[in-house]
């Protein structure tokens, strides 16, 4: 689903860092992205198992692995996707609803008072003024240009031999002509360096567990989801877009959306 909330994550991978009976994991991402904040702490720990731990970290793309969720799977050694897998989607977005019109139509009003020019940026009572939208506009680029530093970071190597170049300006270079928010397909991702293999969660198991030495069968453990109070109420699969989205606070986001 999307990501607002990296702590059971977080959780989960702290465990397996401390666990020295782990020998590899395998993140399999299903999400579209979400909060920067938690993307990018999930990322963190991902890396500093790697640091630590010195074993292998796959990832295999469910359904979609897009936005945020791609920007996680640049933090492991190896890009698994099925070849119609949804992907991609390097960018960010800022979404604010503008109900000026129609509230003056009602004769609705909204007194405010501010300690400063900015401080009700965003703002769904008013319109957005130009130097408010140049201020989110240099808010977008700046966590824009952080995202494409993760993914120059992560697929630096593989792009060095693809392209057969030396310097991590030519790898930036190739990579903003994909980050402009596009999705792309798992086998589209793969033809242009995105993610390593196409192939099943089981196979990226298999690949992860060779390169952790093991031999024969590796013995797989699933982590449990835990339920809130919304999975609940709401139900975990029929309703889960809803439930996503009621969830959800206005921010900024790493995510990928059909409009």
């Amino acid at each position: 689903g999307s990501i607002y909330d990296s702590k059971g994550i977080i959780n989960q991978i702290k465990k397996y860092r401390r666990n020295d009976a782990v020998k590899g994991i395998v993140v399999r991402i299903n999400s579209p992205g979400g909060g920067v904040s938690p993307t990018q702490e999930i990322v963190y720990e991902l890396e500093k198992t790697r640091k630590e731990r010195n074993i292998p970290i796959y990832c295999s793309m469910g359904s979609i692995a897009a936005s945020g969720g791609y920007y996680i799977a640049t933090a492991c050694d190896e890009i698994y996707a099925n070849p119609g897998t949804l992907t991609g989607s390097i960018g960010v977005i800022i979404s604010l609803a503008d109900v000026s019109e129609l509230i003056a139509k009602i004769g609705f009003k909204m007194n405010v008072i501010k300690s400063g020019e900015f401080k009700d940026t965003g703002s769904m009572f008013r319109e957005m003024s130009d130097d408010e939208r140049k201020l989110l506009e240099g808010l977008v680029d700046d966590i824009y240009n952080q995202f494409v530093e993760a993914v120059v970071k992560g697929r630096s190597d593989i792009l060095k031999k693809k392209l057969g170049v030396n310097k991590e300006d030519k790898v930036r270079e190739y990579i903003l002509k994909y980050a402009d928010g596009r999705v792309f397909s798992g086998r589209q991702a793969e033809e242009y360096g995105f993610i390593d293999e196409l192939g099943t969660l089981s196979e990226c198991i298999d690949a992860c567990a060779k390169e952790a030495g093991i031999e024969g069968k590796p013995k797989v453990i699933f982590p449990k989801k835990p339920r809130g109070l919304l999975d609940i109420l709401v139900g975990e699969n029929t309703l889960s877009p809803i439930k996503d989205r009621l969830e959800q606070t206005p921010s900024v986001e790493y995510m990928f959306r059909i409009f």
